[in-house]
């Protein structure tokens, strides 16, 4: 049984925003409720010689070569690229910082029409895989905007918070539930323990380069080929064709949704021909066989990370874009030897929980006690001047966070620098190359008290 999180302060608005590869949404929570102000608008931004083209404005794709799509993915893995576009008869140099600030901006706009107030406190869903150089492009993007994120939250953090906060019967204690997200071009999976009292992330896993795209792509290649060997047309030649091609390849896939033991056909018009295809249900999931093992791999390492057996699992949820491949539930379905949930609308989870934990961190929204420990992806350390290292992580990779750490450290001279980092670890916990800045700290000794000054 469940029933709608109280909240109240009916004169206060809060916003969340889900910054997807594919696709953006925006919720917020007005007058008691959550509600979704815009969604599945496209993550796109195009530049023509007198124009800019944000969202569904620049998803005609009169412009390819100056059109910006998977910025969240362009952000995360090439943060420090540089991209020169023409606009307003100039040549501008862009960073991924700058389109997300443009999207997000253009977001704020839609969000402030919608609720006729301004907006700045936020909550900003990013993927658990985003490293600190990520977070901080994030931040700056959202600076950019006008924006003050009031906390980044992980996607499937998110998610589960909207599942959770719904939950009232917990008449046999803690339950576990699986939560697998199936996006646009990445995959993440978390196990999350609930009660009634909030949730605890056990685990977060992700494959950054698995997503619907690649699903699209197997359809893509598998009709190319048919039409090739039918026909005698290279369709991947002709980049108008294949853009047309890939659209309806996206229908292809959705048409297996519903039919899954039925012969789909395309019809793609080329060199005055009409040419046609057809795939089935069976073919499809045979051809993406290598792609649903990958999901799988996701699965078996979120539930080693949190020790937890296929047994304990009450519940497995599947969200995201990708979310409706039949192929998907039906691997996940065998794995985990349970009937696959699909509860939540997979368009607008992430975002109605954003905007619920930017409720829960305004002061004067009365929302239910419900705490949100999350589980923290990369391990934190500390280095003292160049002269005191911890060799062990001060907070080590999958501790729950919020959390409070006190450390001894040795003070010279009266003062001293203290650096906060980020750091990968393998499987044992120990350090590997690439840790990045968290923070700087001045570390004071005055009379007998201790002070850090960021």
């Amino acid at each position: 049984m469940s029933s709608p999180p109280k909240i109240a302060g009916d004169e206060m608005i809060t916003v969340g925003f889900d910054i997807g590869n594919g696709t953006c949404t925006i919720s917020s929570v007005r007058q008691g409720f959550v509600d979704i102000l815009l969604i599945d608008e496209p993550t796109l931004i195009s530049f023509s010689d007198k124009q800019r083209f944000i969202g569904s404005s620049a998803s005609s794709l009169l412009y390819p070569s100056s059109t910006f799509s998977d910025i969240k993915d362009l952000l995360l893995s090439q943060p420090r690229s540089q991209h020169r576009v023409s606009f307003l008869k100039k040549e501008i140099t862009l960073t991924p910082v700058h389109l997300l600030g443009m999207l997000l901006s253009r977001l704020k706009l839609i969000a402030e029409r919608s609720l006729g107030v301004p907006v700045s406190d936020c909550v900003i869903s990013l993927p658990s895989y985003a490293d600190q150089f990520g977070r901080r492009a994030y931040l700056q993007a959202a600076k950019i905007a006008g924006l003050k994120p009031l906390r980044l939250i992980h996607d499937t953090t998110a998610t589960a918070l909207g599942y959770g906060i719904y939950k009232t019967d917990f008449s046999d204690g803690e339950i576990l539930v699986v939560f697998v997200d199936v996006g646009h071009c990445d995959t993440q999976v978390s196990v999350v323990a609930f009660d009634s009292g909030g949730l605890r992330v056990l685990s977060h896993t992700a494959d950054r380069r698995l997503g619907g795209r690649d699903f699209d792509e197997i359809a893509f290649k598998y009709f190319s080929k048919q039409f090739k060997d039918k026909y005698k047309i290279d369709v991947s030649s002709n980049a108008k064709a294949s853009i047309q091609l890939k659209a309806e390849c996206e229908k292809v896939k959705k048409g297996l949704r519903a039919f899954m033991n039925v012969s789909i056909g395309i019809e793609l018009l080329m060199d005055d021909k009409h040419l046609k295809g057809f795939i089935t249900g069976e073919e499809f999931e045979r051809l993406a066989y290598g792609l649903l093992e990958k999901v799988l791999f996701q699965c078996r390492n979120a539930l080693s990370y949190a020790r937890v057996g296929i047994h304990q699992v009450q519940s497995v949820e599947l969200v995201g874009s990708a979310s409706g491949i039949p192929a998907i539930t039906r691997t996940l379905s065998l794995f985990f030897g349970k009937k696959i949930s699909r509860t939540l609308n997979a368009s607008e989870c992430v975002a109605r929980g954003c905007a619920l934990q930017c409720a829960m961190l305004t002061p004067g929204f009365k929302i239910k006690n419900y705490q949100v420990r999350d589980w923290l992806p990369h391990s934190v350390g500390f280095v003292l001047d160049s002269f005191w290292i911890h060799k062990k992580s001060l907070v080590p990779k999958g501790e729950l966070f919020p959390t409070v750490k006190v450390v001894n450290v040795p003070v010279r001279g009266g003062i001293s620098h203290l650096f906060a980092s980020s750091t990968h670890t393998d499987e044992k916990g120990q350090p590997l190359d690439g840790s990045q800045i968290i923070d700087t700290f001045f570390v004071c000794l005055l009379v007998h008290d201790l002070f850090l000054f960021s």
